[in-house]
């Protein structure tokens, strides 16, 4: 409810309650120690702020909520939340989770770092019994120790009986007066496999304390996630990165030997796997596809080489394009990545089959090359031209139910544009310096030996 109040709050301050569809709070429906509070706003074009105005202003209206083990704020709409986070295993639990709350603690001293999660998200409370000497001594069992608790608390199925053709289960546990209380559960008489009773605090030592809520492993190893979301405007992203990847993740698995830590996005936090460094190795891999199905075409290791040379380029472009407008790498960016590579080098193939066609009939290396490139301006110029301008409306979209398409449409667009360079002029390039070293490579195997 103090969430929901800090919410309207800032609603409020900067603008109305038009602005919001609706809200709702939900506890405990899914899970017992889980809540949510939702605001759903209208579109950014009816209204005065962002996402990002609003979660920065509700944030500082709630303040400290001490009462939670994790607090997180996020959005879905437009470009979402910026996280930092760190996927970290161990073969130990207790290792793992020293090594989760000491980066926990060195996530907090980051400037916009907020929601700073541990990843060790507990659930309900919860009391663990182990057995007293003098329980064991009387023949008591974990198992029949359980097994009365079960009975008495949460009921025994008695006996089964049909009625009006119906069958009804009948079950028998303690009174209600007798079960509400954890001074009940003190006063429980237990039973021994030999008949004798004895008050539960006497056979098993309670202690108090609490389920994990999930447990998420990889490689038969627990995986913990420790990070927390990014104020753009206060702190910097890629700069906590690369703090982390070259001295505090060092220094944590040399401190800790056999921790495994990397860095994981937001969305991999959530999904548990890790989408963009598999996509970059799906990348990796169809580059190793193409260059092989290139060098089987070309009958030439060089020229399939020549010809997936186009890749870099335009994915440096891609990425380039993201830095001068703003955004962030996103597995969108990644899936037009991928789509860019398989457009530049139609390119590139192209050009290299009639610059082949062209020296099979005769035509001088250099020559071709020429011929080739002078063949081949127009069809490759108009292809990415084409290609670029459809692609225009999607890089200046507003909408922000469409903005999770805009790193996409960087990536084709940029991408497709230094093409054009590439294909035209790095590729003859290659082709010529390629010639270079063969004709050096025949004179000098020409000179006789002395």
């Amino acid at each position: 409810k103090r969430v929901e109040i800090a919410g309207i709050q800032a609603i409020n301050e900067l603008g109305s309650l038009d602005d919001v569809e609706s809200y709702s709070i939900r506890a405990g429906r899914w899970d017992p120690a889980l809540a949510e509070v939702t605001f759903q706003l209208v579109n950014e074009e009816e209204r005065d702020f962002n996402q990002d105005e609003f979660i920065r202003l509700w944030r500082d209206k709630l303040g400290e909520v001490t009462e939670v083990r994790s607090l997180v704020f996020e959005y879905l709409a437009g470009p979402g939340s910026y996280g930092v986070y760190v996927g970290m295993r161990h073969n130990s639990n207790a290792v793992v989770e020293e090594a989760a709350m000491e980066l926990a603690a060195v996530f907090k001293t980051y400037d916009g770092m907020v929601d700073v999660t541990d990843g060790l998200a507990q659930g309900k409370k919860q009391l663990r019994y182990t057995l007293t000497d003098e329980a064991k001594s009387l023949g008591f069992t974990e198992n029949e120790l359980g097994r009365q608790l079960r009975a008495a608390f949460f009921g025994a199925e008695a006996l089964r009986m049909l009625r009006d053709s119906n069958q009804v289960k009948v079950w028998v546990r303690l009174p209600m007066d007798e079960r509400n209380s954890l001074k009940d559960l003190d006063d429980f008489v237990v039973r021994s496999p030999a008949g004798i009773e004895l008050p539960l605090a006497q056979a098993a030592n309670i202690e108090y304390s609490r389920t994990f809520k999930d447990i998420d492993r990889e490689d038969g190893r627990r995986n913990i996630y420790v990070g927390g979301e990014m104020d753009p405007v206060v702190g910097s992203e890629s700069q906590i990165k690369r703090e982390l990847t070259d001295k505090i993740l060092p220094a944590l698995r040399e401190k800790y030997p056999g921790l495994d830590a990397e860095l994981r996005s937001s969305f991999s936090r959530r999904s548990g796997n890790t989408p963009m460094s598999v996509i970059g190795t799906g990348l990796a891999v169809v580059s190793a596809v193409v260059f092989a199905l290139m060098a089987s075409l070309f009958r030439s290791y060089v020229q399939g080489f020549i010809v997936i040379m186009t890749i870099p380029y335009c994915v440096a472009a891609a990425v380039f394009g993201h830095i001068v407008l703003g955004y962030s790498l996103t597995a969108n960016s990644m899936f037009g990545i991928i789509a860019l590579a398989g457009m530049v080098v139609n390119g590139s193939l192209v050009l290299t089959t009639r610059m082949n066609d062209l020296i099979s009939k005769g035509v001088d290396y250099r020559e071709a090359l020429i011929k080739g490139t002078l063949s081949r301006f127009r069809p490759i110029v108009l292809t990415a031209i084409t290609t670029t301008v459809g692609l225009m409306p999607m890089l200046f979209e507003t909408s922000v139910q469409a903005l999770f398409l805009v790193p996409l449409a960087i990536a084709l667009s940029f991408g497709t544009v230094v093409s054009i360079f590439v294909v035209l002029m790095l590729i003859p390039a290659f082709h010529a310096i390629h010639q270079d070293f063969l004709v050096k490579r025949h004179k000098t195997a020409a000179i006789p030996a002395e």
